[in-house]
């Protein structure tokens, strides 16, 4: 009996172990996947990919990732789509012209755009092509924490918010917005939409068979010009936050100077009031936001993109807690779970693969 205890403990512990990693990707326009250890950013390993590797994103199990990088029927253009197996390091193409693909957050379909031709689906397991769902924009993809929702925000075309149904596989409702600019997240069962008038911010609160935007939240931020609100916004842990990108062509500082806001606000989502402004001498080109809401990664610039760090917030007290320099060709962020077996370490290189 003894002895059964023994191996019931050693098999926990092993099952306990390899429950996950938290890490943070970092592409490189050179051709490189970096991943850190989201707790403390130390090093843990590199993935050698193709040049103008553009965005990551990661399967709910953590065990594939979908990177956009150089084009194979274009060279030195961007973007060709691709699924990296952490488990058997293979490398599948999937599909191009691409910048960026969603998974569903039951981990079933795979939906990325090429073009204002539909919304593409992949089997997210077998990468096999699903039906084409029929949609007239190009959009910021969201969906819904139980996979039966997509909404599809843009301002081509728009702006608007566009509700489809994965059940039926079809678009089922369109609802105009009238500010610029908008984003959104989910919350729950909520979704969470945001945008711009030209005077203050307007927070609107959806659901899946919601027809019309309803009546909107003002967000207004004491001391910040109409024109230098911030225009993005993140959802974790119920927490909502409201931030600006900094480091393109359409860099804030440019039109704002030093009203330009950098940081992160946290907003009170049924009042629109400001909560705490987290890290406000930090100028993020990128943001990424923990489950829970607690923890902030982002890429902090100095001028253009160019004095790249990765920098920790903690929420609740808005201070960075940790950071580490990058190389300037760094160029997009995720956070992950990966089971702790499949973190890569030291440098990979990934295989061919076997059924292209």
């Amino acid at each position: 009996m003894r002895l059964l205890w023994v191996f019931a403990f050693l098999a926990f512990s092993a099952s306990a172990a390899d429950d996950g990693q938290n890490v943070i990707l970092a592409t490189r326009r050179a051709g490189r996947v970096e991943i850190f250890d989201a707790g403390t950013l130390q090093p843990l390993g590199t993935i050698g990919v193709d040049r103008l590797a553009e965005s990551i994103a990661t399967s709910p199990d953590g065990r594939t990732l979908f990177i956009a990088q150089q084009m194979q029927s274009v060279r030195n253009s961007c973007c060709a789509l691709f699924a990296l197996n952490l488990a058997t390091k293979e490398m599948c193409f999937l599909r191009e012209p691409s910048m960026k693909a969603t998974p569903s957050r039951d981990g079933q379909k795979l939906f990325f755009q090429r073009g204002n031709v539909g919304i593409e689906v992949f089997d997210a397991r077998t990468f096999a092509r699903l039906p084409t769902i029929t949609a007239p924009g190009v959009y910021a993809l969201h969906p819904s924490p139980d996979g039966r929702w997509l909404m599809g925000t843009t301002n081509w075309k728009g702006p608007a918010v566009d509700i489809f149904d994965l059940a039926s596989n079809s678009q089922v409702r369109h609802i105009e917005v009238p500010h610029e600019s908008s984003s959104g997240a989910w919350d729950g069962s909520r979704f969470l939409l945001y945008g711009l008038d030209g005077h203050e911010g307007a927070l609107w609160t959806l659901t899946p068979q919601s027809t019309t935007l309803g009546a909107a939240v003002k967000v207004a931020l004491p001391d910040v010009p109409a024109d230098c609100q911030p225009k993005s916004l993140a959802v974790g842990g119920g927490h909502l936050f409201l931030y600006d990108l900094f480091g393109g062509k359409l860099d804030p500082r440019d039109d704002c100077g030093t009203k330009a806001q950098g940081g992160v606000f946290e907003i009170e989502a049924s009042t629109g009031a400001v909560v705490s402004h987290l890290a406000p001498s930090q100028y993020f080109g990128r943001l990424a936001v923990s489950a829970d809401g607690e923890r902030l990664y982002g890429i902090s610039l100095t001028n253009g993109w160019t004095g790249i760090r990765l920098v920790e917030v903690d929420r609740g007290t808005g201070e960075v807690v940790a950071e580490r320099s990058l190389e300037d060709d760094v160029w997009n962020i995720a956070l992950a779970r990966i089971p702790t077996s499949l973190v890569p370490r030291g440098y990979t290189t990934p295989a061919a693969c076997s059924h292209p």
